[in-house]
């Protein structure tokens, strides 16, 4: 049986990929957090966007990851009327 989730899973695999090559993009247009003195006006507000993605779909990768595993595991219910197990 073919996971169902496996294609979705990989879609927020490749976001996620995008949203952290985001973060490493600011931070190679200047210093968004300020400290070394190198500051552009748009950095500070474009580093809060890329890690609110980040974290957005890291968190929502993560909730597809385990739909995924519920359903590898997930087996048709027993007939109505057989008792507690399906006897395998």
């Amino acid at each position: 049986m073919v996971n169902p989730y496996l294609r979705s899973l990989r879609i927020w695999v490749w976001a996620d990929l995008i949203c952290l090559a985001s973060l490493v993009g600011v931070f190679t247009l200047g210093d968004p957090l300020g400290q070394s003195g190198v500051r552009h006006p748009a950095l500070p507000l474009l580093f809060f966007l890329a890690c609110v993605t980040a974290v957005g779909t890291l968190l929502i990768s993560l909730i597809v990851l385990i739909y995924g595993l519920l359903a590898a595991f997930w087996r048709e219910p027993s007939p109505a009327g057989t008792g507690l197990t399906r006897g395998d």
